[in-house]
């Protein structure tokens, strides 16, 4: 285990612990618990998809997951190592006469530099892990709009986005200081401000721009689909907000650009620390947010499931042959009227199922449903998807058609019985 010395000295508290000792507790405490709550969601959410798909049938989002919680580990054992190894120090907040003073041979001086080392490495992580989950959000917006056009193509755009920007904030962190590269740990001569990676300022600006931008890009692609959406207005906020969670990223990362300078000016030592701690705090918001629309459908069913066990009694004294609510039903406004098609409306795949209600999706503009003429587009959309869906079925089962049934009701395969 590395030396550790005490460097400065410090009030005592009566318990016998030094203020700095106990703050470090509560962020290894706190660290720690975020890494085990995000890892959990990581597997359950791929628990969740080998249920529903297999496992041969995983896409590359849920791959992009695993990436995300391998660095977010490595991520949060260098926040440790930053606070109980290196006691927060590294190449910064010296003066040059201190520098000048330093011994190479001084343990200080090999605290300091492994600090700096140390600090490079969380910086690579801290980036994998939020660039990761950007990835993953892609991938799975690209599942979403698949055959949707311009939909599919921003989604393609946005792969290229994430790769030059990685590229551009993982170069600055590594390439900013200039050659030779043991300028990021040097002592004295004093290095310039980008050779010092806990309060480089290009460090800073370079990647909550980077990562602002990209998460505003991700946020564009469904959330004006979902807004023209042939949803209720409740539903489609719910779904905004759903697919809106780079907000909180964002709001996480320019804390922590805030907190970390301001550390600095307050108390030297407690920067590293407090810009590792938020580095975990955000990474782990962005492991929620991105893994929430995937796991959302299962919270619903959970929900609906939990309350219909609740009201199970008193659905058990409903009288016989009263009105219940069809599995399948046109979307409707408050006063009754069935809503107009928007630039994008909804059909039978996809979205549906962040709704609760129908399977559903949103098309493109110009979209039609297949094997419905001009007259059966004028009819109710419900009734029009139960008669494509029946049509598709007799195609396929040409010798003897099935009988489709939609959560108990069954409908004849003849569409003029439900025309």
């Amino acid at each position: 285990m590395p030396y550790r010395v005490p460097l400065l000295p410090r009030k005592t508290s009566r318990k016998g612990a030094t203020p700095s000792t106990a703050s470090m507790d509560h962020y290894t405490a706190e660290a720690f618990t975020l890494l085990g709550i995000g890892l959990a969601v990581i597997a359950v959410r791929t628990c969740i998809r080998i249920h529903a798909i297999g496992i041969k049938g995983l896409q590359s989002d849920d791959y992009l997951m695993w990436v995300v919680a391998f660095a977010f580990s490595i991520e949060t054992m260098i926040a440790y190592m930053v606070g109980h190894y290196w006691q927060g120090l590294a190449n910064s907040s010296m003066t040059n006469a201190y520098r000048k003073m330093l011994s190479p041979s001084d343990p200080e001086y090999r605290v300091r530099v492994n600090g700096s080392k140390t600090h490079i490495v969380g910086w690579c992580s801290y980036t994998l892990v939020l660039w990761a989950t950007k990835g993953s959000m892609c991938a799975f917006y690209l599942r979403l709009t698949e055959g949707l056009e311009p939909l599919a193509g921003r989604v393609r755009l946005g792969f290229y986005v994430l790769a030059a920007t990685y590229i551009a904030v993982t170069s600055t962190i590594l390439f900013a200081c200039g050659l030779p590269f043991e300028k990021n740990w040097q002592i004295y001569p004093e290095p310039e401000n980008s050779c010092q990676t806990t309060v480089s300022i290009v460090n800073y600006i370079v990647t909550v721009t980077l990562n602002i931008s990209t998460d505003i890009y991700l946020m564009a692609i469904p959330v004006p689909m979902l807004l023209h959406a042939h949803l209720r207005t409740t539903k489609k906020l719910g779904l905004c907000l759903l697919f809106s969670g780079g907000i909180f990223v964002g709001t996480a990362a320019i804390l922590r650009c805030v907190l970390a300078l301001k550390a600095r000016l307050q108390d030297p030592k407690d920067n590293a620390d407090t810009s590792a701690s938020w580095a975990v705090r955000e990474s782990f918001v962005a492991i929620l947010v991105t893994n929430m629309p995937v796991l959302w459908p299962s919270i619903l069913w959970a929900t609906q499931a939990i309350r219909s066990t609740l009201l199970l009694g008193y659905t058990n004294r409903t009288e016989e042959g009263s009105s219940q609510r069809p599995a399948l039903y046109e979307l409707r406004t408050k006063k009754g009227r069935v809503k107009r098609r928007s630039k994008y409306h909804v059909t039978t795949t996809g979205f549906g199922e962040f709704t609760g209600t129908t399977d559903t999706t949103i098309t493109s503009p110009g979209s039609q449903d297949v094997g419905a003429s001009a007259e059966e587009q004028k009819k109710p959309l419900c009734k029009r998807q139960i008669r494509v869906h029946i049509a598709e079925c007799q195609r396929l089962n040409a010798v003897a058609p099935a009988t489709p049934t939609v959560s108990g009701q069954e409908y004849h395969a003849q569409p003029a019985s439900l025309v």
